[in-house]
């Protein structure tokens, strides 16, 4: 009787021991599950400017890049590199609505992009941005391989379906786009950035 008794003893100590570490372990993915939502609550952050624009266009609660992309476990942070801010694109079915209220965003970072992608009609006719370079070019040339030069944005963007896989475009005022995309950063890039700066200094 005296030996049940221990071995149930025994057996409840090492029931109560699991039990403490199942109880430490919850309690650290709990802590993890805190830090992660405040960390996706933090990248879904929209300066005050980006947000109410998009109130305005009813793209408030348009779903985001990142929650619509799929990637095999342990290729997340090779496709993050590669996307990069564009995971924060708004989804939207149709860029042409929006367009022409770009200038409405004074300051901020606004990146839509559209659903699907339009078909290719022929190689794009804008110049590459590489011709833009007066020096360097073999160092930073691989970097703009597939984005053209467009000065004036409407006759641009009207051509935009002729970008070929890969390609897009920026105008010189920096919007940036795709065949079924587009990037406006405004407000701090408007005063420039360190190349703008290191031409003002040069003059």
């Amino acid at each position: 009787m005296s030996q049940e008794i221990t071995a149930a003893r025994s057996r409840l100590t090492e029931i109560a021991a699991a039990l403490n570490e199942e109880r430490a372990q919850l309690q650290r993915l709990q802590g993890r599950r805190a830090g992660l939502t405040t960390l996706l609550d933090a990248a879904r952050d929209t300066d005050s400017n980006t947000a109410a624009c998009l109130r305005a266009w009813s793209l408030g609660e348009a779903r985001r890049l990142a929650d619509e992309v799929g990637v095999e476990p342990g290729w997340e942070l090779a496709l993050e590199t590669v996307l990069g801010d564009a995971l924060q694109a708004r989804c939207t079915p149709d860029l042409d609505a929006f367009v022409e209220r770009l200038p409405e965003l004074a300051r901020g970072r606004l990146w839509l992009l559209e659903s699907g992608s339009p078909a290719v009609v022929c190689p794009g006719s804008l110049p590459p941005l590489s011709d833009k370079l007066t020096k360097a070019d073999q160092w930073a040339g691989s970097l703009l391989v597939g984005v053209r030069a467009a000065a004036d944005f409407g006759q641009a963007w009207r051509q935009r379906s002729a970008l070929g896989p890969g390609e897009s475009a920026i105008t010189q005022d920096g919007i940036w786009f795709g065949a079924n995309w587009v990037r406006v950063v405004r407000g701090e890039a408007d005063a420039g950035g360190e190349l703008l700066h290191r031409r003002e200094l040069a003059e």
